[in-house]
């Protein structure tokens, strides 16, 4: 009957002291559960705006790349361009 009450005794002591100590552990994980809601909902206002800030960036490198491609067009099909190439053709056939 002793060793029984001992057991239950060591049983409810165990019980209490790990009660006990998971305290601090409870106020931590409410701070994480508060942090993480005020991390949420800055996420929630700030990322829309980044994201469309991100995809007008984005259209507008595209758009200067294909005004950059036409003027290349342009300037190569231009008689300058052209009159530029055959002097340094010829001149590289001279050198040789």
């Amino acid at each position: 009957m002793f060793a029984l009450n001992l057991l239950l005794l060591q049983a409810f002591a165990s019980f209490l002291s790990l009660a006990i100590l998971s305290i601090p552990t409870i106020k931590a994980f409410r701070r994480l559960a508060s942090s993480t809601e005020q991390l949420a909902k800055v996420v929630s206002q700030e990322v829309p705006g980044t994201l469309t800030s991100l995809r007008l960036s984005g259209l507008e490198i595209h758009q200067l790349t294909r005004q950059l491609a036409t003027l290349r067009q342009f300037l190569s099909s231009s008689p300058l361009s052209k009159r530029h190439r055959s002097s340094k053709s010829s001149s590289s056939t001279t050198k040789e």
